[in-house]
């Protein structure tokens, strides 16, 4: 039963990725706050979901299916840290870049990220929202490069694989004349 939902979200996760909107899952219980950044984040053309906690954005990414996740820290019923634990550790099929964006500035709790596989960490009263605008966009930018050149790869991949057997047809041929 396990393996058969993993392989739904994994088939999901496909699907959605092919979507134009990239997707944003903004975590954080200030309400306020994540409005204010779903408006902005939305005018410049992404899709925004909002959960004011931790254990709320775990039990919904597979169906959110993120390309990024904006995270606050300090949260009721499931921590930031601990969020991206379980994002990093059992959603790895989702696998979005993870942006903390906490008043935390503080360098254990940036090592205690970093160690835990976030992509970057973002203190919100030294960040302002056309920084987190952009540091969304750079990511954004860096996966669809990363998509591209896996892309073209297989590509490659397959090209030389015909050519390979096509070589390998026509010396088949050769000898057989």
């Amino acid at each position: 039963m396990k393996l058969r939902k993993r392989k739904e979200d994994e088939e999901r996760a496909k699907n959605l990725q092919k979507q134009k909107e990239p997707r944003v899952l903004i975590v954080e219980d200030e309400g306020s706050l994540a409005n204010m950044y779903k408006m902005k984040l939305e005018k410049n053309g992404y899709k925004v979901f909002v959960e004011l906690n931790g254990l709320d954005a775990v039990s919904k990414i597979s169906d959110i299916q993120p390309k990024i996740v904006l995270l606050d820290i300090m949260m009721p019923q499931m921590d930031g840290v601990k969020t991206l634990e379980v994002i990093k550790t059992q959603c790895d099929w989702v696998d979005p870049r993870i942006i903390m964006f906490t008043n935390l500035d503080s360098k254990d709790y940036i090592k205690k990220c970093k160690q835990a596989w976030a992509d970057d960490y973002l203190v919100k009263s030294n960040t302002t929202p056309k920084e987190v605008l952009d540091k969304i966009k750079e990511y954004i930018k860096l996966d669809e490069t990363v998509d591209n050149n896996n892309e073209n790869n297989n590509t490659d991949s397959k090209d030389l694989k015909n050519n390979k057997n096509k070589e390998n047809k026509s010396n088949e041929d050769q000898t057989n004349s």
